[in-house]
């Protein structure tokens, strides 16, 4: 409820359009009140046309300690894909029409995508630069909102290996083999001992290997992996090397 004080009451009275049905009470004057007789008015209750909306885009995270993960390109939302953006949308009551729009240009000259409703859940898996907004109208398109405009921005892919970690260490450092990445979708990788024998199988880059085979250390020495990946970007990896196990004690 929202309650304003009058001065003096003139032959026109302007209030701001409410946003949700609405009926106005006027209550006067201060003479009357102290007399014992104010007089009060409601009028018939005002169904909207005005409307508001409050819109939010929420990023699920990730913690891969060996994903280069954050927003690039000045952006807050994106980063390495893929990546998952929850948008969500209140809209006031008028608002019976609404939906998310997606262009390439902050403008929206282009809108290459159209999603109806007021939540929306995207997974990105390619390397984009998209634009997006929510549009809402009353029933009749005579009172339109847009939304505040958000840009996702999923990076170009990197996929780099390690040739040597040191497993149980005492003090926890780089005792686990993993590659260093960024916006890989598809990931296959397999690590030899020098006889040829496969030691372990990878199908996630945040995976990694702890240096054991069959529950137990392998010993120190030289290994072997072969990997085969996919990029947001279209990029493929098919990339072999030598793993060293450091001697550990």
């Amino acid at each position: 409820p929202v309650t304003s004080s009058l001065d003096h009451l003139s032959p026109t009275l302007h209030v701001e359009a409410p946003l949700c049905a609405t009926s106005f009470t006027l209550t006067g004057d201060r003479f009357l009140r102290e007399w014992g007789c104010e007089q009060t008015y409601i009028s018939p209750t005002f169904q909207p046309h005005s409307i508001l909306a409050h819109t939010q885009a929420i990023q699920s995270t990730r913690y891969n300690d060996n994903e280069i993960s954050g927003p690039q390109n000045g952006t807050t939302l994106g980063g390495s894909a893929p990546c998952t953006v929850k948008f969500i949308a209140d809209v006031t009551d008028a608002a019976v029409f609404h939906e998310w729009q997606f262009s390439h240009h902050r403008d929206f000259e282009d809108i290459i995508f159209r999603a109806a409703g007021t939540e929306l859940t995207l997974t990105f898996t390619e390397h984009v630069s998209i634009y997006v907004r929510l549009y809402c109208a009353n029933d009749d398109a005579s009172c339109e909102y847009f939304g505040e405009t958000y840009e996702i921005f999923t990076g170009t892919s990197s996929l780099k290996c390690p040739n040597a970690f040191s497993p149980l260490n005492m003090d926890g450092v780089n005792d686990v083999w993993k590659v260093s990445y960024s916006s890989i979708i598809d990931f296959e990788c397999h690590i030899f001992n020098r006889h040829g024998t496969k030691i372990v199988s990878l199908t996630d880059p945040s995976q990694g290997w702890d240096g054991k085979h069959g529950g137990k250390y392998v010993p120190a020495g030289a290994y072997f992996y072969t990997i085969r990946a996919l990029g947001a970007d279209g990029k493929r990896y098919e990339l072999s090397g030598d793993i060293n196990i450091v001697e550990y004690r």
